[in-house]
């Protein structure tokens, strides 16, 4: 009900704009004033080749033209370089849009050895490919889910109210691609103090009844090129794009049992993944900080490096949640 009444004002309420081509897209930097001016070069090459104009003059108006591009250019750049903390989305389109090379995804090859080109067929072999990353087995036949209780915990209820909810939708990135329920993420932003209570009424009834929506289960997956053979599937890696109210919502579980872990002193400080200000880099850092300092001691280090294949996505969800009750 929400979400038709949400699309529904969005419908009536946002303008839209027809998409153009890449052929026919403005270049970000040409404004109306380098558009004009380009015009009027053209103007003053075809006043040349009519003997109405010298040759000093065109080259006159080439070479105003071209400062004036470059001037673009560069302001454009500068303020992208500024606000990259802000709108990272925009830079990179900038510079994919600048690239003579484009990644284009293909032509991928099938089991047989032939290559696709049509974007059907395209999503047809990765369309297996990608759902190989789960694992259909849930455990050991015949067993149950374990449940999870936590003796610290004062009562059962998840801590979302108003003021957390209003919070999340406020630092929501605008800028960032809206999931399968096409609700966009900088709508979400600009109304928050309007849909922070009936969002809010929803992720209540989604902890009381122990279910989340069949929306929020919903993603368009995106490929993304890694490295290596383009025709080759493993060398693409999917992007899922899911529901944005879905990721508030997670992001309050979150940030529950993220408490839940530091009070209880669950995970141990060598824990960087998936850790509020932690990360790959600060993992590395403490890594070798610590070789560096066995190797000043004159002491031998040797170091196994493992990697475990589709390692998220084939894990048992019940052996989890027995690992966690245990």
């Amino acid at each position: 009900l929400f979400k038709h009444h949400f699309l529904k004002a969005q419908e009536q309420a946002i303008p839209k704009c027809q998409k153009s081509s890449r052929q026919g897209r403005r270049l970000v930097w040409l404004n109306r004033n380098l558009l004009l001016e380009k015009r009027q070069k053209r103007q003053v090459y075809t006043q040349w080749k009519q003997d109405q104009e010298t040759g000093e003059e065109y080259r006159h108006a080439v070479c105003l033209c071209g400062e004036k591009i470059h001037r673009s250019k560069v302001l454009l750049e500068l303020k992208l370089a500024r606000t990259v903390g802000n709108n990272k989305k925009s830079i990179f389109k900038y510079i994919n849009g600048s690239r003579q090379c484009k990644n284009n995804i293909g032509p991928l090859q099938d089991e047989d050895g032939h290559l696709t080109h049509k974007d059907r067929d395209k999503a047809e072999e990765f369309n297996p490919f990608f759902s190989s990353n789960f694992s259909k087995d849930d455990g050991p036949k015949g067993s149950q889910c374990p449940e999870l209780e936590d003796h610290n915990c004062k009562n059962d209820q998840l801590p979302v109210d108003y003021e957390t909810v209003q919070e999340l939708l406020l630092q929501l990135y605008p800028y960032k691609s809206m999931g399968p329920d096409r609700i966009h993420p900088r709508t979400l932003q600009e109304l928050a103090d309007v849909i922070t209570k009936p969002l809010l009424l929803i992720f209540e009834s989604s902890c009381d009844c122990g279910e989340v929506l069949a929306g929020w289960k919903l993603a368009n997956i995106i490929p993304v090129f890694k490295k290596g053979k383009k025709e080759d599937l493993r060398n693409y890696r999917p992007a899922n794009l899911t529901s944005v109210p879905g990721k508030i919502m997670e992001k309050i579980i979150l940030r529950d049992t993220e408490e839940l872990q530091k009070v209880n002193s669950v995970i141990g400080h060598s824990q960087h993944s998936f850790m509020e200000g932690k990360s790959c880099l600060s993992k590395l850092t403490s890594f070798y900080d610590r070789v560096s300092h066995l190797e000043d001691q004159g002491k031998p280090v040797d170091v196994v490096f493992l990697d475990f294949s589709k390692a998220f996505g084939t894990a048992s969800h019940s052996i989890l949640l027995d690992k966690m009750s245990s």
